[in-house]
């Protein structure tokens, strides 16, 4: 592996392994050292128990981190994977027992494969540069520390050399598989022996190994030889005769499938062979390389005495829904509750934990915070009038004289739940901005509600928003922001969902992948929204929905042309009209056009829209009284205008139209696992 790979291959991942080495060097090694110290008699205790939740919290941290990734940055080990490994070598050696090792299982699973690996061997056997990567140990205080000066070509000596690895991939360190649930790592380290007894790190609950731990790194292939439990549903099963059966196991962790071949005489064959798609099953076996072509492991169950096979649920072929054939989009909508076993759903699921992952990670890496806003409110954000009414009026008979009303006829809110006319939200912005003239940098990402009789392949009633809020800044830092949050997330959507991505490219968009890095390896462009119209006035296009005139809302047409057709990438779209616009967003000095953007993306059209917020109180009751919004309804917002108001910007994202911009997808009801549309509440 070159320095070039152990530092990140690319820009966004250099950048991670470096926020990383900052951490291990801050947060990490202080706590590890003190872990370490000896500590004697009552108050040492005291300290030592509360060193220990320091370091307990570092480590949830961590595994939380760990918990859908291999390695701490991309698809490879890297410096900070090594940096972060050598620094807890002792703390598995000498502090954890089997029982606390439990609690961190993504933690200990990462630590494992780590330790296993041979560039960790070349840093602790002490060489120095890029090619040997230098030594590090916790011992001397030199951890994250020495292992970034030896891969930076620093001359750094550090010492004892230890190698906790196998027997033939270092010298001094042995590993040794003695069951699926447990692992002895023995270590020799200045004349001691140290043995570490750990739990199977890459087993999840129930002591079973995820399909997505054996295929995802090596192929599978360093997998061979071990005997493990795999769980998951049935997608294919063919006999071979009465003695051999094939399964095609699937647990959901990934797209790919085990292929686990059973042979006759092994406990539980019997039942199996009965198993039909969608069975349930567990299989105890050992990985061997595979004959076949299309997969380097199969999981062979064939030795009566230490193998068994249990099926936990038989499936009925002739009634399953989702059977092995292919089914339309609307069939898997018919059956939500089913679909997450297809292969695109399960697809569009993993992309979506990861683009949520991968939002809040974007944001709490930048200091801000996440803030809870409330899903029901009296207030209309943009003044659309299309929402979803919360109400306890309506008595429990549904009797329609039964409705308090006044003496001219009307509903008495009055008399309602809250004591006044109350509804969903379509979104948290108003109210993440209390939030941030106080604390400055906050973000909201939760379910939104919109009362449109709309039957589009683009719009739901209920989907999610990502609204972030920026105290003391202006249009500009939005506008970088917003494009630096959406590159985030596409390149960590490649980096940890490209066997997904892959799929959606060979079954829904040809191209996917590279259109994605266009968007990630480009510098997004910028115009105003006059200089737009003019660019859709002088294109020679015939639109569907004509030509736009100035003043006028841009169709999802006129978007695609500037983002695919005229600029090839994705454009920032500014200063837009103030009648088309929120009543909150900043009128610029012409008096006409507010501090507004949109950011458009080839396939797609708008993805973002945000603006800098009107922060003059004056001109935001002007805009209120124009838009003909009851001002008393709003009188806490402009009470942060009175109280200290300062210059203010954000945006909002519909995440469900970035889940569709990352898979390809075309209906947006596909991307979100229990789709909401007029008529349809089912599941």
């Amino acid at each position: 592996m070159s320095f070039a790979d152990i530092y990140g291959g690319t820009y966004y991942q250099k950048a991670q392994v470096d926020q990383w080495l900052d951490f291990i060097a801050s947060e990490v090694d202080p706590v590890v050292s003190l872990v370490l110290r000896p500590l004697q008699g009552a108050a040492g205790k005291a300290v030592a128990d509360s060193i220990q939740q320091d370091l307990d919290k570092l480590l949830r941290v961590i595994d939380s981190h760990l918990q859908n990734e291999t390695y701490l940055v991309g698809q490879g080990i890297t410096l900070a994977d090594i940096s972060l490994a050598a620094t807890l070598f002792h703390v598995y050696a000498n502090v954890f027992d089997v029982n606390k090792l439990s609690e961190f299982m993504h933690v200990g699973r990462w630590f494992m494969t780590i330790v296993h690996e041979s560039e960790f061997a070349a840093v602790l056997k002490g060489g120095h540069g890029p090619g040997q990567m230098g030594a590090a140990c916790p011992v001397s205080g030199k951890t994250a520390a020495a292992a970034g000066a030896a891969a930076h070509g620093d001359s750094m000596s550090v010492a004892p050399q230890v190698c906790p690895v196998s027997g033939k991939r270092g010298a001094g360190a042995s590993a040794q598989a003695q069951s699926s649930e447990h692992v002895k790592v023995t270590q020799t380290m200045a004349g001691d022996v140290v043995t570490l007894a750990l739990p199977n790190p890459k087993t999840s609950w129930g002591g079973r190994t995820r399909v997505k731990a054996i295929l995802g790194v090596n192929e599978g292939l360093d997998w061979v030889g071990q005997v493990i439990t795999v769980n998951g549903w049935a997608k294919t099963t063919r006999a071979q005769g009465a003695t051999l059966l094939f399964i095609q196991v699937n647990d959901g962790s990934c797209l790919s499938s085990l292929q686990v071949v059973l042979n006759a005489g092994v406990p539980g064959f019997e039942e199996a062979s009965k198993a039909t798609t969608g069975a349930s099953l567990s299989f105890k076996g050992v990985i061997v390389k595979s004959p076949a072509k299309g997969q380097s492991v199969e999981m062979h169950v064939s030795d009566p005495a230490a193998h068994s096979v249990k099926v936990f649920g038989q499936c009925e072929a002739r009634e399953y829904p989702m059977s092995k054939k292919g089914h339309t989009m609307e069939h898997l909508r018919e059956n939500a509750h089913l679909r997450p076993r297809s292969n695109t759903i399960s697809a569009v699921a993993r992309v979506r934990n990861a683009l949520a992952f991968a939002t809040h990670n974007f944001f709490q890496a930048r200091g801000f915070l996440y803030v809870h806003t409330p899903l029901i409110t009296a207030s209309d954000c943009e003044g659309a009038g299309e929402l979803f009414q919360v109400t306890t009026v309506i008595p429990k008979d549904s009797k329609v004289d039964g409705i308090l009303a006044t003496k001219d006829g009307r509903v008495d809110y009055t008399k309602d739940f809250f004591g006044k006319q109350s509804f969903l939200t379509v979104s948290g912005q108003l109210s993440v901005e209390n939030y941030c003239v106080a604390l400055s940098d906050v973000y909201t990402f939760g379910p939104t509600f919109r009362a449109e009789d709309s039957h589009t392949s683009r719009h739901l009633a209920e989907f999610w928003m990502i609204e972030p809020e920026m105290a003391f800044a202006e249009l500009p830092d939005d506008m970088i922001c917003a494009e630096s949050y959406l590159k985030f997330c596409i390149q960590y959507a490649l980096d940890n969902c490209l066997e997904d991505l892959q799929f959606f490219e060979k079954q829904y968009e040809q191209g996917l992948v590279a259109r994605l890095r266009n968007v990630v390896d480009n510098e997004f462009a910028r115009c105003s929204y006059t200089e737009a119209v003019e660019l859709i006035r002088q294109s020679g296009k015939n639109f569907e929905y004509g030509l736009p005139d100035w003043g006028t809302d841009l169709q999802s047409e006129h978007e695609r042309y500037l983002a695919e057709e005229y600029y090839k990438k994705p454009v920032i779209v500014y200063n837009y009209p103030k009648d088309i616009k929120a009543f909150y967003m900043k009128l610029n000095p012409d008096g006409r056009t507010v501090a507004a953007m949109d950011i458009l993306v080839p396939k797609i059209g708008e993805v973002i829209g945000g603006s800098q917020r009107e922060d003059n109180l004056e001109l935001l009751d002007r805009r209120i009284e124009e838009m003909h919004l009851e001002k008393a309804s709003y009188w806490w917002y402009r009470d942060l205008r009175k109280y200290g108001s300062v210059p203010h910007a954000g945006f909002g994202l519909g995440f469900e139209r970035l889940i569709m911009m990352v898979t390809g997808m075309e209906n947006i009801r596909d991307v979100i696992p229990f789709p909401r549309w007029p008529g349809h509440a089912d599941f």
